[in-house]
């Protein structure tokens, strides 16, 4: 895959293509996804919207939400990537993968690529996550990459400082 942003041992985080729009309303209408995001039901179009929103944030910053492609099968698993938080100036990562994806540590690989490209690419010195409470897998996630709890931005915010989770400059902490 030519047009991957990033790659890992097992996959390929890629900008947003129209052609992800159908996924994005599956993966976005699954209530085991979306159980710990808040997010409502999406139709078709606002994938749509969105994956234009997507692509645009990439073509400008280099940033913002990859789709997440398992590389031995070229199957879509969801999404991950650092935007841009206004709220709390900075970038937040986040990732959402479909539960056939889940229980194999590609969250993590994927998570702890994307906390590697804001380091690298991006330049960015801390990331922010926003977890909700009841999510103990994607918590540790976060915690594998460094992360710790940040109640002074909000009850459901993590902080990642650079120094923290990179360490010796290699590239982010990630406990297998």
């Amino acid at each position: 895959m030519t047009d991957a942003a990033i790659t890992t041992p097992r996959l390929w985080l890629r900008p947003h293509m129209s052609e992800d729009a159908a996924f994005m309303v599956e993966l976005s209408n699954n209530s085991q996804v979306t159980r710990f995001t808040g997010d409502g039901p999406l139709t078709l179009a606002d994938a749509q919207a969105i994956l234009a929103s997507l692509q645009e944030q990439y073509a400008t910053q280099r940033a913002g939400r990859f789709m997440v492609v398992e590389r031995a099968t070229g199957a879509r698993l969801g999404f991950a990537g650092c935007k841009w938080d206004q709220d709390v100036r900075s970038f937040d990562l986040g990732y959402r993968l479909a539960p056939h994806a889940w229980g194999r540590g590609l969250a993590t690989e994927a998570a702890a690529a994307c906390v590697h490209y804001a380091w690298t690419v991006l330049g960015v010195d801390q990331l922010v996550a926003q977890v909700m409470e009841e999510n103990v897998a994607s918590q540790r996630v976060l915690q594998k990459l460094g992360f710790q709890r940040a109640p002074h931005l909000g009850p459901e915010m993590w902080w990642c400082v650079r120094a923290v989770a990179h360490g010796d400059g290699s590239g982010p902490k990630v406990v297998p």
